[in-house]
């Protein structure tokens, strides 16, 4: 994997074999700082044609209002809006038994605007690797809608 960017709280890497970015995010990180990493992230994926991304924030500590009111409010949408609709989310949750209330939403942000994204919860990246490889991403064409 290759490193696009690495801050202290924060890691961006991109995997050539599977063609998707990762970010990391880690302890107890600023709003500045969470704006920063998605919107460096976000670029980087509208440069390289990259539309397959593993969000792990399973290490984040606190985060605040703002933050959070942000990511849903203006980074989701603008995932969208530079990269399609044609997206493949990979959430990465801690092992567990069930999906926290904090995964639920973030999946649900997601949907809201799209239920066409392919999106879902893993434990494990070797799941999230083996979920890309198999999952074709399709996106609808004018001339299919017609």
């Amino acid at each position: 994997m290759e490193t696009i960017l690495e801050e202290p709280n924060i890691k961006i890497q991109k995997s050539e074999v599977y063609n998707f970015l990762s970010i990391c995010l880690e302890g107890d990180i600023d709003y500045s700082a969470f704006k920063f990493a998605y919107d460096h992230m976000l670029d980087f994926a509208v440069r390289e044609n990259v539309h397959r991304l593993i969000l792990d924030h399973t290490k984040l500590g606190k985060s605040s209002l703002r933050t959070k009111s942000w990511f849903a409010a203006v980074m989701i949408p603008k995932i969208f809006a530079k990269l399609g609709f044609k997206l493949q989310v990979a959430i990465m949750v801690p092992p567990t038994k069930y999906i926290d209330s904090k995964t639920k939403i973030l999946i649900s942000q997601f949907k809201n605007i799209s239920k066409n994204v392919k999106i879902a919860p893993f434990e494990h990246v070797e799941e999230a690797y083996d979920w890309f490889s198999n999952i074709k991403i399709t996106e609808k064409t004018e001339s299919s809608e017609k």
